[in-house]
């Protein structure tokens, strides 16, 4: 698989490039899609966490006001791992993706120059997740891994995205990668949609 961060992706692939541009006024927060190396960095948030508790998702949260999304996620990044976000690089902002709670979130396709054995290692929660995984992009592209379910909602027309993620494929913080995990909802759909801008990415630089 080429590397993800030599395709170049194109501009017109990247909504919202103008980083420091303020969006749509619903917007309601950013979470950052982060590349470490070819790995894809995700969490599992507390079990204590008042809001989507134990479930797998992005680094993120909720906009402060005058903030844009790049800035938004620069900061929950740096609040949320005790890592300074200088190595840390924002390459642009995909479409927004809809939550259960109907909230918008941009999420913002990042990569940090750091090896993903360093980066694992150096991570630290500040308590609104209890794990840490670099899972491994290849594997997300399995398409046939993928499942998809119909929401009973009918204000909710799209559909489900599912994704296991299997035991001993992953880099966890913790060092125990013996547990499985079940990717889903706005995090799955994320990823999902992303898959478009890879692909289309990879046929220009091949032609």
């Amino acid at each position: 698989m080429k590397s993800l961060f030599n395709l170049n992706l194109p501009k017109d692939l990247i909504p919202s490039a103008k980083l420091d541009e303020r969006p749509d006024k619903d917007w309601a927060g950013a979470v950052v899609f982060l590349f470490v190396g070819e790995y894809l960095l995700l969490i599992k948030r507390s079990e204590s966490m008042p809001s989507h508790s134990g479930q797998i998702a992005f680094i993120g949260g909720h906009k402060l006001e005058g903030e844009s999304p790049r800035q938004t996620a620069v900061r929950e990044f740096e609040e949320e791992t005790g890592l300074e976000a200088r190595n840390l690089k924002v390459i642009g902002i995909l479409d927004t993706v809809k939550t259960a709670s109907s909230s918008l979130i941009y999420p913002c396709l990042c990569h940090i120059d750091m090896e993903p054995a360093e980066f694992i290692k150096i991570i630290k929660s500040n308590g609104e997740w209890d794990e840490a995984m670099l899972v491994p992009f290849r594997d997300l592209l399995k398409y046939e891994n993928w499942t998809f379910a119909k929401s009973v909602r009918p204000d909710q027309q799209n559909p489900i995205f599912f994704y296991p993620i299997m035991r001993n494929t992953y880099i966890s913080h913790t060092g125990e990668e013996g547990k499985d995990h079940l990717l889903w909802g706005a995090t799955a759909k994320m990823i999902w949609n992303f898959f478009k801008f890879y692909e289309l990415s990879v046929t220009s630089v091949s032609k």
